[in-house]
């Protein structure tokens, strides 16, 4: 157990390693505007300060190696600084030293012995030679007087802001983060008690209801009736006033908890300009980078998964925007390219553009490129709109470079940035004028905590998609389908989109018509969604409801389909899977049906070997059922599957071979828990394990599996390929 003195000391580190890393960010910034002319005049003595403190705080907790990296380059500023003109090689020396710095904070070695170059660069004594020649400065510069009016929006943080209050606690993002995880679970079981007053008050009815015939055959009887009902209607009245304030309360926690995790976007965009600084110089350009509306505040979690998507459109910006110096000078531009971050909040939206004033985007180039590479025919990309061709610069292996750089040329990126946006419940527009400029726009909600989202069912099956990707939902019997050249179409807005079957796509087994709950909804209903490609139509979902819900990540186990990229849990334990409206077409290349990219189960051997273990996999989902069986099948395993409990005692009735059960605990007609009682009640000669893996992680739906007689319990937010073939073998033999 630790001490009380190392565990003072354990948090004392972590301090200083959050605000060394807050000093390092600051230092890169600062040094940056220096090198671009657009620092203040107090910047320079900023750094040194900085620096200085940042070499006492390293020495007093043992980390001589930082502080030894400090001197050294308090000694580089104080002797280039004042010159007034900084060449490359010290602009790069400098940018170095904060490199080994951010390293050497990282290591558990206070000498920083794991750190390759600080040795190095401590020995190299003699600084570069001053710059005599503006052709030795640094390209990131420009010529030009900074603009004071550009320069302060581009200025890192105000100096008077970045100490800490006197009344003010640091708080770990752990802490905040189980926060959030604590108002979410608190939702759920304030909708959880919803339903249950909800079957209350129809229990109270019933009682009512009773109560009347009770009556009239007996007065004594009756009397004590009225006793039980004004019971019920004190409970019922009490349960309305505590969901009234549960959920008054949770509001304002919810508050408290989204200010506590607010952070300014300014923390995300000050990196970007070291970023551009490095690849400007790589690449050979000279590019300004602006900033406006570093001051909006959003969630952390939601800043954190910004921060890659917003990265590669910046690095886009400048190899695919930018053009070089001499090229720009011949177009009749400034030599120095700018690209531009703006911010702003649009009621629960955060709105960001990415913009330069670069060539733009040649559309028709574009057009012929995605022939080239086979996602569209000549004849479809003849036909489609700007808006449709420029939106195949987001499919995955689409780029208009026909080399391939570090940088460049696999047709990636964009297709990180589209997926990654989507995933956060956005949307992502863009808009160029060829030879003047580009901008790529991203929406996405304020904070993560809470998700907009339309649920709807899909046969048996539970799915959602994010409310800002469904643009519409219409009636079936108002859109006629027609032949498209890919297959069903529907005539929407005057043009042809795809119309896909959800059934095919998911997997999902039609319900008989004498199955329970097998009535379709009175009008049929298509979604009409906002795709990687455009719009597409789908058809066969019902039950639409759009809300505010608490959205999970789908765990490790979905981490192998691209079509899934969430969990929401319901008040009445179900699961909705969250769909990737980039993912409803994955493959724009195929002229092929499109219910061959259904999630779907593998051929089965219809004459194993003895040797060959047979699992039966139970569960309601398609997608779960083929994941599970992939990780089976990996390890020589053959897999037998079931939708639902009664299918699986069919199952076991007719393929008595089966040496293990993986089952669901949520499902239709019979469910896990009912399985499991049923199977061990048949009893006989072997005994079949059972594992139940379940999106229940409680630990009393854990106790009911035990006492039904299940041997093991996953939770599949949990589950990995590893993980479930580690604890399946020790059954398997």
């Amino acid at each position: 157990m630790s001490t009380p003195q190392s565990v003072a000391e354990r948090r004392r580190l972590e301090s200083f390693r959050s605000i060394a890393t807050e000093r390092l960010t600051r230092l890169n910034l600062g040094w940056i505007q220096i090198e671009q002319g657009q620092a203040d005049p107090g910047m320079s003595a900023a750094l040194l300060r900085d620096l200085h403190t940042l070499k006492g705080e390293a020495g007093l907790l043992g980390f001589s190696a930082m502080a030894n990296v400090c001197h050294r380059l308090e000694d580089i500023l104080r002797t280039v600084v004042p010159n007034g003109t900084i060449d490359t090689a010290t602009g790069d020396l400098i940018l170095r030293g904060f490199d080994l710095l951010a390293a050497a904070l990282s290591s558990d070695d206070p000498a920083a012995a794991d750190v390759d170059g600080i040795q190095a660069f401590l020995g190299e004594h003699k600084l570069l030679s001053p710059p005599h020649a503006a052709a030795s400065a640094s390209p990131m510069r420009t010529a030009d007087p900074p603009d004071k009016s550009k320069a302060a929006t581009s200025r890192g943080p105000d100096r008077t802001t970045l100490g800490a209050s006197e009344t003010s606690v640091r708080v770990t993002a752990a802490r905040l983060d189980r926060m959030r995880e604590i108002v979410g679970e608190l939702m759920l079981t304030r909708a959880r008690l919803d339903l249950s007053a909800h079957e209350f008050r129809r229990t109270r009815q019933i009682a009512l209801a009773f109560h009347e015939q009770v009556s009239v055959h007996s007065h004594e009887l009756g009397r004590t009736f009225d006793r039980l009902l004004q019971a019920i209607y004190g409970i019922d009245l009490r349960l309305r006033e505590d969901r009234y304030r549960v959920t008054n309360l949770i509001a304002e926690l919810d508050g408290v908890v989204r200010e506590l995790r607010l952070v300014p976007l300014e923390t995300l965009l000050r990196t970007y300009p070291l970023a551009v600084h490095a690849l400007a110089r790589e690449l050979g350009r000279e590019i300004r980078i602006e900033f406006d509306g570093e001051a909006v505040e959003v969630d952390r979690s939601m800043l954190e998964r910004l921060a890659d998507p917003l990265l590669h459109l910046v690095r886009n910006a400048v190899d695919h925007g930018i053009e070089p110096p001499d090229v720009r000078v011949r177009a009749g531009k400034a030599r120095v390219g700018t690209v531009t971050l703006h911010a702003r909040l649009n009621g629960q939206k955060l709105e960001v553009e990415v913009g330069d004033d670069g060539a733009g985007i040649d559309v028709e180039a574009v057009r012929t490129r995605a022939i080239e590479l086979g996602f569209h025919d000549a004849a479809t990309a003849k036909n489609l709109s700007e808006d449709q061709v420029l939106r195949t610069l987001f499919q995955p292996g689409m780029s208009t470079r026909r080399e391939v750089t570090q940088i460049s040329g696999r047709g990636i990126g964009l297709d990180v940035v589209l997926r990654s946006i989507e995933e956060l419940g956005g949307t992502v527009t863009v808009r160029t004028v060829l030879g003047q400029e580009r901008t790529i726009s991203l929406s996405v909600p304020v904070a993560s905590a809470l998700a907009s989202m339309v649920l709807f069912d899909v046969e048996t099956g539970r799915y959602a998609l994010p409310a800002a990707s469904v643009a519409e939902i219409v009636d079936t019997a108002s859109y006629e389908s027609v032949d498209g050249l890919d297959g069903p179409a529907i005539r929407y807005g005057g043009v042809l989109i795809p119309l896909i079957s959800l059934v095919a796509l998911l997997g999902e087994t039609p319900r008989g018509s004498g199955s329970a709950g097998s009535e379709a909804p009175t009008v049929q209903r298509l979604l009409v969604v906002r795709s990687g490609r455009g719009l597409v139509a789908l058809s066969g979902s019902s039950h639409h409801a759009q809300r505010e819900v608490v959205q999970k990540a789908a765990g490790k186990l979905f981490s192998h389909t691209r079509l899934i990229t969430g969990a929401i849990p319901l008040e009445d334990g179900s699961l909705s899977l969250v769909l990737s409206p980039s993912e409803l077409l994955p493959d724009a290349t195929a002229q092929r049906p499109r219910a061959q990219h259904a999630v779907t189960a593998k051929p089965e051997h219809a004459a194993p070997s003895r040797s060959v273990r047979t699992v039966l996999v139970v569960d309601d989902s398609p997608v779960v059922r083929d994941l599970l069986a992939e990780a089976l099948r990996a390890h020589g395993v053959r897999v037998l599957e079931a939708g639902d409990g009664e299918e699986a005692l069919a199952r076991l009735d007719a393929s008595p071979e089966i040496t293990l059960i993986v089952s669901d605990v949520d499902m239709p007609k019979l469910d896990g828990i009912g399985l499991v009682q049923r199977v061990r009640a048949r009893g006989g000669p072997q005994r079949i394990p059972i594992v139940i893996v379940s999106m229940r992680a409680s630990t009393e739906d854990q106790r009911r599996a035990v006492e039904a007689g299940a041997d093991a319990y996953m939770v599949k937010t949990d589950l990995t390929h590893s993980g479930l073939w580690a604890l399946l073998a020790r059954f398997l033999g």
